[in-house]
């Protein structure tokens, strides 16, 4: 497992152009961008913590970004709703967003895992999740051939402070540490407020 740096804002914008993996609509990162993009190619993990609406989903866009365009693995976001999971591929299937040309796959309880559904998140770049349904296909990754959890190289735990509620917590907390398991050298980002 990647080791865990520790990092505060950055007192210097960097300017999105300098980030070769995606284009931003806007010209600088915010200051807790401007951070995270100093490490966003570490070997390491990362809990960014900071306020509601202070851009941690483009911190998530930025790890995954590097994930798939650069180290050619799997990225996955992991969602504490199935609504807000749809949300995110809606986002980013827009032809707009810089992740439109990626292919993503959506699993929530509301889809049956059945041999195309097997086979497209094989081809998947991305896959958006909610954790119930990460922990049911950890634990079943034996019995149903879930593969592709084992190409999975940077995941995005979405609200992870969810972690420590009782029976939602417990789930996410399952289904990291078997997929940390699977995955040994999975890069974990948490993001919080």
């Amino acid at each position: 497992m990647a080791n865990v740096i520790k990092i505060s804002d950055s007192k210097e914008l960097v300017p999105t152009r300098l980030y070769p993996h995606a284009k931003f609509p806007f010209d600088n990162f915010n200051v807790v961008q401007s951070a995270i993009y100093k490490v966003y190619e570490e070997d390491a993990n990362l809990v960014a913590a900071s306020q509601t609406s202070s851009g941690k989903t483009v911190i998530c866009e930025m790890m995954l970004a590097h994930e798939v365009r650069d180290r050619g693995g799997k990225g996955m976001y992991i969602s504490p709703l199935k609504a807000l999971a749809q949300e995110k591929i809606d986002d980013w299937t827009d032809p707009s967003h810089h992740f439109h040309d990626l292919n993503l796959s959506i699993c929530t309880g509301d889809y049956q895992v059945t041999e195309s559904r097997k086979k497209e998140l094989q081809n998947a770049n991305l896959i958006l999740m909610t954790s119930e349904m990460l922990s049911a296909r950890t634990r079943n990754i034996n019995s149903e051939k879930n593969n592709w959890i084992k190409e999975v190289g940077t995941i995005c735990v979405d609200e992870s402070h969810l972690i420590t509620v009782p029976g939602r917590g417990d789930h996410l907390e399952v289904a990291l540490m078997k997929l940390t398991e699977i995955n040994p050298n999975l890069r974990v980002v948490f993001l919080s407020a």
